[in-house]
């Protein structure tokens, strides 16, 4: 995530959430977060630049998508991923 504080926040609420997430918001840099994933047993993400980079990487990887289109923002040849989505509009 971006060093937005109001992202920041909502980032931080969600990993409050979920027992054991690790919120690195606005912490790290692009090449870090390649890294963090490699290592990374699994990623849930929602449809952003972690989510591709898993993709590149065949991370398992749960992708949780909105209003954006998962058939073409989805994970890309990736066996190990699932996408989770919920038909909505902008």
């Amino acid at each position: 995530a971006s060093p937005d504080p109001e992202e920041m926040a909502m980032n931080a609420r969600i990993s409050q959430l979920a027992p054991g997430a690790q919120d690195l918001s606005g912490k790290i840099s692009l090449k870090e977060l390649g890294a963090v994933i490699e290592k990374a047993k699994m990623l849930i993400t929602v449809d952003s630049v972690p989510l591709h980079l898993a993709s590149a990487l065949k991370k398992p990887t749960v992708a949780i998508f909105g209003p954006t289109c998962e058939e073409n923002w989805g994970p890309y040849r990736n066996p190990k991923s699932r996408v989770v989505t919920l038909p909505m509009t902008c």
